[in-house]
């Protein structure tokens, strides 16, 4: 077996740099509480369906149906959490290696310097540690609130089947133009008509002050 080396062999993981984006992890946790917020409204005004899929609200089908795609959205970013809880567990099952590791190598360190070093990076482990640990739990409690609201949208279904509520017709392009000229107001002025005017005036020749002498 090598000597052991407290220099050379470093404790993993070491400084505070991170796997996980907490930011990120955040993001996703704010995200299911506005879907589950989602779903609450929309299953809040369901109205009664009787058994052969009539009820008195003429669009109780749409309001199933919006129902259902909320419910989607969940379990669709339900399994996104999943997702990221098994790679928070991972991340924590390394922080904890990690731990043990600086734990037993502290044990054989010969000089002070090594053992300030080592001091240092096991404290930093233990603050990655419960950070990790800390998001672990909150996602746990999301998957399981994810869980609950999903198991409460499937015990409301609609009887018959559901078919997307058509779309909404085009807004109408209506164009006014607006009028060259109030009712009463003389025709805007127009360079090219009063040219024109002024043209054939001209062609008259020129005009007498005297009307005896024409």
């Amino acid at each position: 077996m090598p000597p052991f080396d407290e220099f050379t062999r470093p404790p993993l993981n070491s400084n505070t740099k991170h796997v996980l984006d907490f930011i990120s992890l955040d993001i996703q946790l704010e995200k299911t509480l506005d879907l589950i917020s989602e779903l609450d409204n929309k299953m809040s005004v369901l109205p009664r369906v009787n058994p052969d899929g009539s009820s008195d609200c003429p669009f109780a089908g749409e309001l199933f149906y919006a129902k259902e795609r909320a419910a989607q959205e969940l379990a669709d970013h339900l399994k996104v959490l999943q997702h990221t809880e098994a790679m928070i567990t991972g991340e924590l099952d390394r922080c904890q290696q990690n731990w043990e590791i600086l734990a037993g190598d502290a044990g054989v360190l010969q000089t002070e310097a090594a053992r300030r070093q080592y001091d240092n990076a096991e404290t930093i482990q233990a603050h990655q540690w419960r950070q990790v640990q800390e998001y672990l739990q909150k996602f746990r409690n999301a998957i399981l609130e994810a869980q609950r609201w999903l198991a409460k949208a499937e015990e409301k279904k609609y009887p018959g089947e559901l078919t997307p509520p058509a779309p909404p017709s085009p807004p109408m392009d209506i164009t006014i133009s607006a009028p060259n000229s109030l009712p009463g107001e003389p025709p805007p002025f127009s360079s090219s008509s009063f040219q024109a005017e002024l043209e054939d005036l001209i062609s008259f020749g020129p005009m007498s002050e005297d009307p005896e002498d024409s």
